[in-house]
């Protein structure tokens, strides 16, 4: 797809197909379920965090002058005793100083000079030179972004090693994620991704989700990949709420919250690096975080 002018699109910036399910907008004849245990369950949480710098997705924009650097792929390296380590190799052009997060997850995402693919790594370890990574998926950015790994298999459209996608949903670490602007100047036009305790989960899974984390006794009411979303009745320009925080509550709205992995408490990510501003202005004000969750609604629609 040609941006204007018949220039080529920078998907880097807006990922994913515009039939994505992170980029389609929840449509006029949709569903919205406020009585729904789920719908109850999520607004039980209360304001959501917003991880800027631990605990979110640490993205990298590679120049062709960028060093060339291999890292290694398999499943043994979180766990040793795994019976499909899917060992891989992947060299890749990567900026010099680049880095996952700090934290276990390690998440790690180099998008190609091309901007039309993004390498992406979970639990990557080691230093420049000498990295390791649990999981490995090669995603092109003008694609969907999802059903990149199923239980118990890969998706065969898409070159894997390891665990394959480095989310529990299945998909692209980059969906979802608040972007450079996205907050403080808006607008936001894509879903949501949003992580919840394992308490919230009932170990099954929905669409856009195609996997789940493994969980031993599933207590909860709320399928990986639900989508939740703000009624259109509601009036966002009239809620007393900052403006970033109203950049938040139309893409809410509009597009929705998609919950992708589990966390130790409810959680959005702004994209490591280019958007801790955004997710610094959203994180400011607890009181509109948790007006905004109050609002959501379990929305469906085919």
């Amino acid at each position: 797809m040609g941006g204007s002018g018949g220039e080529p699109r920078d998907y880097s910036l807006r990922p994913f197909s515009d039939d994505s399910p992170w980029n389609i907008e929840i449509p006029p004849n949709a569903t919205y379920l406020p009585n729904d245990p789920r719908t109850q369950r999520i607004r039980s949480f209360g304001a959501f965090g917003v991880n800027t710098v631990n605990w979110t997705i640490w993205t990298w924009y590679a120049s062709d002058t960028d060093p060339y650097e291999t890292i290694q792929v398999s499943a043994s390296y979180v766990a040793p005793q795994s019976s499909n380590p899917r060992p891989g190799t992947v060299t890749i052009r990567i900026p010099t100083g680049a880095h996952p997060d700090s934290q276990n997850d390690a998440h790690f995402a180099v998008i190609e000079p091309n901007r039309l693919i993004s390498h992406e790594f979970w639990f990557t370890q080691g230093s420049p030179g000498n990295r390791t990574a649990a999981s490995y998926a090669k995603v092109p950015l003008d694609g969907l972004g999802v059903d990149i790994s199923r239980t118990g298999s890969y998706n065969p459209e898409f070159e894997t090693y390891g665990w394959g996608a480095g989310r529990a949903y299945g998909g692209s670490i980059l969906g979802g994620l608040i972007r450079e602007n996205e907050a403080t100047t808006g607008p936001m036009k894509h879903a949501i991704a949003a992580a919840l305790p394992a308490a919230a989960f009932d170990g099954t899974y929905v669409w856009p989700a195609t996997h789940t984390d493994d969980l031993e006794k599933p207590t909860g009411d709320i399928p990986m990949g639900t989508r939740f979303g703000i009624p259109k009745s509601v009036d966002i320009d009239s809620l007393p709420i900052p403006t970033a925080h109203k950049h938040l509550g139309y893409a809410l709205q509009n597009y929705g919250l998609i919950i992708v992995d589990k966390s130790g408490s409810p959680c959005l990510y702004s994209e490591g690096v280019a958007a801790e501003p955004d997710g610094k202005a959203l994180q400011s004000d607890h009181e509109a975080r948790a007006l905004l969750t109050s609002l959501l609604v379990v929305v469906e629609f085919h």
